[in-house]
C-alpha cells in the first residue's frame, strides 16, 4: 500500500527510561499495585507497598465482564481464584485511591 512507513527501535539506556512491569501507580498516594507471580496459576499475591487501608478487588476478563468481586482485603494478600487460562484485569479501589494492573492466568 502506498503511504509513509517509520520504523525505530529504542534503546531504554540510552533514553535513560525503564521498562516497568504490569503495576500501576496512584499519582497522589505514590502507591503503587503489583501483582506477582505474573503469570499465575491458581493464586496471585497483591503488593501494594505496605498500604495500610483496606480495599476491594475487582476482576475483569477480556470482555469487560467482571468475573470476581472481593472486599476488605489488605496488603501482601494472596489471592486464590477459579479462574480459567486468559488476560484479566484486576481493580483494587477504595474511596482513597484507584489502581488497575493486568494479570494473565495460566
Amino acid at each position: 500500500f502506498p503511504g509513509q512507513y517509520t520504523l525505530a527501535v529504542m534503546d531504554t539506556s540510552a533514553a535513560h527510561l525503564a521498562i516497568r512491569d504490569f503495576g500501576s501507580q496512584d499519582p497522589v498516594s505514590g502507591t503503587q499495585l503489583k501483582l506477582f507471580p505474573n503469570p499465575a496459576q491458581q493464586e496471585f499475591r497483591i503488593d501494594m507497598g505496605g498500604y495500610d487501608k483496606n480495599f476491594d478487588l475487582y476482576i475483569y476478563d477480556i470482555s469487560g465482564k467482571k468475573v470476581l468481586q472481593m472486599s476488605n482485603l489488605h496488603d501482601c494478600s494472596t489471592l486464590h481464584h477459579n479462574l480459567t487460562a486468559g488476560s484479566y484485569i484486576v481493580l483494587i479501589q477504595n474511596k482513597f485511591l484507584s489502581l488497575q494492573s493486568q494479570i494473565i492466568i495460566q
